[in-house]
This record gives structure tokens, C-alpha cells and sequence, in this order.
């Protein structure tokens, strides 16, 4: 039995590639990440209890399923350039500050150097050739409204998702991204687009169903095993998943709109949140 032997499915030829634990920028705790090239990647982990993989003649005997995607470095470094462009009541905007000093600011960020020239730009203020930045905050609202149009146009191609309408499909694409998002811009870009609710809305619409437990694992142990029990929904918060607040009691509903909201839960039957499917290494 092969010991201490894991399966990745990797974005790309990750065997040259550098491991980072950077810190997640929604829960504040260290993850695993892999930088490849220009590509920084997130580590999932997909856990099924009793499971094992065989490998040749080998047993792995852990049945996990690891998967790295691509995330966009900015989500890593927003938290630290907002934290360190020192408003003051005389600068409210902040200070200009050498990038490389923001970076060593937080652990591993400092891997991040080229990636952070290439991408500052899009939600900074820069000067001496990118050698100086400043956060935007107008700037910043821009890149998360752009990466909330991206999101709802690729949700519209799905078909569970294609009847939501748009308000809700809003609501949706934004729950999606403030999983790498501080609770205050997640609000203010609900507050841009005029949303008043989370995925919430989507749910009294019948397009994301919620069962009493979700496919989700703790990451526990100094090694970071996960555990296999699942999570009730009540413990979502614990288990660094948000749980969308009480949705309010909507409207008797027509006849025709009956019909619709059956036909439409019927084809989402056990559907969530993408995210709520991983959780972070």
C-alpha cells in the first residue's frame, strides 16, 4: 500500500511548480496554492467518505480528489494593499508605497512580485513605473463589477441556471465571488448592483436547492487531513462556509409561475453553491 500518496488533478504540468501558503483572503487562514509560471493556483479538495484509489498494482489509500484551479492573484493581494496604503484624514486615498515593501507585509506575498506588477495596475494607482502603488477603491469596484458580468454570462450558458432572472442570477455570481472576497466589498458591490440579498434570492426562485447536509469536509490535523463526516447546515459558518441568511416570504405565486418554479427545481435538485462543493487546502 503506497503511503502518504495523493491525486491531483492539475491545471496544466504542476511538476516544476512552486507550493505557496498564502493567506485566503475571505476566512484569514492559511491555504495551499500552487504558483506555476504566470498562473497562481488554488488547491480544492473533493472528499467522499470510504473511498480509496488504486494506482497500478497500489492502494491510496486517502480517496481524495485534489484539484488546482486558476484563481486571480489580485483576490491574495487586495486584503494587504488595503491594509497598508495608510489612510490618514489628510491623505483619505492613502499613500503611495514601494510595492516590494507591501508585499513582505504578509507571508509568501512576496512570490507574487511579477504576478503584482502585471496585475496592480487594474485596481492601483501606480507610479515610477509600477514601482509605487496606491489602491484604487474605484478602480478596484470596476475589476469585481467586470468579474460579476463574467460570472453571470457563464452561469447563463449552464442550463439549471439559464431561467434565473437577473436580479437573482446578480445575487448568485456575487456569493460566488465573495468566496475570495472580505465581507466589505462583497457589500459593495451588492450595494453597486442594487442587490438587497445573497444567493438567497436564487433559492426562493427554486434554482439552488438545499438538502439538511452539504458535501462538505473540515480540513483538520497538523497534516491537514480532512474529516469525513459531513456538515449540517446549522455549522456551515464554523466549517468556513457562509450560509445565505432567511429568505424573506415572498407572494402567493400564480399558476403559470407555479409550474415554472417546479420545472425549474426539478432540473436544480441538489444543486448549491460551486464553491460549497470544495473545500480550501
Amino acid at each position: 500500500m503506497a503511503a502518504h500518496q495523493r491525486v491531483m488533478l492539475a491545471y496544466g504540468d504542476c511538476a516544476e511548480a512552486e507550493t505557496l501558503k498564502l493567506t485566503n483572503p475571505q476566512t484569514g487562514k492559511a491555504s495551499d496554492y500552487i504558483l506555476r509560471g504566470e498562473h497562481l493556483l488554488e488547491i480544492n479538495l473533493v472528499k467522499d467518505q470510504y473511498t480509496s484509489w488504486l494506482a497500478g498494482e497500489s492502494i491510496i489509500e486517502d480517496g481524495s480528489l485534489y484539484l488546482s484551479t486558476p484563481v486571480d492573484p489580485l483576490f491574495m493581494l487586495l486584503p494587504t494593499l488595503q491594509r497598508t496604503r495608510n489612510e490618514t484624514a489628510e491623505k483619505p486615498q492613502g499613500q503611495f508605497r514601494p510595492l516590494e515593501d507591501i508585499l513582505y507585509e504578509q507571508a509568501g506575498l512576496e512570490a507574487l512580485k511579477d504576478l503584482a506588477k502585471k496585475h496592480c495596475p487594474l485596481i492601483c494607482e501606480v507610479k515610477g513605473g509600477g514601482e509605487y502603488v496606491r489602491l484604487c477603491d474605484k478602480r478596484t469596484l470596476a475589476w469585481l463589477l467586470c468579474k460579476v458580468q463574467r460570472l453571470k454570462k457563464q452561469l447563463q450558458s449552464i442550463t439549471v441556471y439559464s431561467n434565473m432572472d437577473d436580479s437573482a442570477l446578480g445575487a448568485y455570481a456575487v456569493d460566488l465571488l465573495g468566496e475570495y472576497l472580505a465581507p466589505d466589498w462583497v457589500k459593495r458591490v451588492r450595494d453597486k448592483l442594487n442587490l438587497t440579498a445573497s444567493v438567497s434570492a436564487a433559492q426562493s426562485q427554486g434554482a439552488v436547492a438545499q438538502d439538511e447536509y452539504a458535501p462538505l469536509t473540515h480540513n483538520t490535523g497538523s497534516r491537514g487531513l480532512p474529516s469525513t463526516a459531513p456538515v449540517p447546515v446549522d455549522d456551515r459558518q464554523n466549517a468556513g462556509v457562509k450560509r445565505p441568511p432567511p429568505v424573506a416570504v415572498a407572494k402567493p405565486l400564480s399558476r403559470a409561475q407555479e409550474v415554472k418554479k417546479s420545472k425549474i427545481a426539478k432540473e436544480a435538485k441538489g444543486m448549491k453553491t460551486m464553491a460549497s462543493f470544495f473545500t480550501k487546502k
